[in-house]
């Protein structure tokens, strides 16, 4: 499996929940893999096969620009990343295996460090 297999199988799932969402989202010098939008909240969605480091260094900036910020990462390679961190920092965690089946370990918790302008930039991709 490589990251374009489990972004795929991440935008099914929001399909299936009714997300609107958009792929490669450009926000300052960064791509945020997956954002979605439902009930006019922001998610944003960092994919890793296998970096977690750089996974919860990209989710934390998305606090900037998103209501709530999340990684995903592949079922396999889950426990190297650091749970408890994450839920320290308030970001959310999801697991997906081979066969597509999504789980959520950890919920996030709604950013409390928003910039307003980003905020309102990101919603624009949405127009």
């Amino acid at each position: 499996m490589n990251e374009d297999d489990l972004k795929q199988i991440f935008v099914n799932y929001l399909k299936k929940n009714n997300f609107c969402f958009r792929t490669e989202v450009g926000m300052l010098e960064c791509r945020i893999d997956v954002v979605g939008k439902k009930k006019r909240k922001l998610y944003a969605y960092e994919l890793k096969i296998e970096h977690w480091k750089k996974a919860i260094q990209q989710a934390i900036l998305y606090q900037l620009f998103a209501d709530y910020s999340c990684i995903v990462m592949y079922k396999e390679n889950l426990h190297r990343l650091r749970i408890k961190k994450c839920q320290d920092l308030g970001l959310g965690v999801f697991s997906l295996d081979s066969k597509g089946h999504l789980s959520c370990i950890l919920q996030p918790k709604k950013s409390t460090i928003i910039n307003p302008s980003l905020y309102k930039r990101l919603t624009k991709k949405f127009e």
